[in-house]
């Protein structure tokens, strides 16, 4: 994977998700916007910044090439987008929150991870 950010805008309801392969990259571009010291250690880790304008951009770092550990941090992600929205997550059984999601973890790439499943034995 790439050291760069793949930037992302998020559908529907705007603003930007920097996806980060390296701790390290995500690490300089949030000190270079916020000042903030780097974070610790972790195989994913989320970040929002919100702009004097307004705007809000998600840095998303996934380390381990987990699926679940993308979809994790793209959960915190979602959430957070849908509370700005007046969304409550839970509402019409997290249908809002489940596609949300879905959608982020296509724009991430998570599709080019798909592999069919083991039938078990009968």
């Amino acid at each position: 994977m790439s050291h760069t950010a793949r930037v992302f805008r998020i559908p529907v309801f705007g603003g930007q998700l920097r996806l980060y392969t390296s701790p390290q990259a995500l690490e300089a571009w949030r000190h270079s916007v916020t000042g903030k010291p780097a974070a610790g250690p972790a195989d994913g880790r989320t970040h929002e910044l919100t702009h004097p304008n307004g705007a809000v951009t998600y840095l998303v770092g996934w380390y381990d090439d987990r699926i679940s550990t993308l979809s994790h941090e793209l959960n915190h992600v979602a959430l957070s987008v849908l509370t700005r929205a007046g969304i409550t997550p839970t509402a019409d059984n997290g249908e809002a929150l489940c596609h949300l999601q879905g959608e982020l973890l296509q724009l991430c790439g998570a599709d080019e991870f798909e592999r069919p499943l083991v039938k078990l034995p009968a």
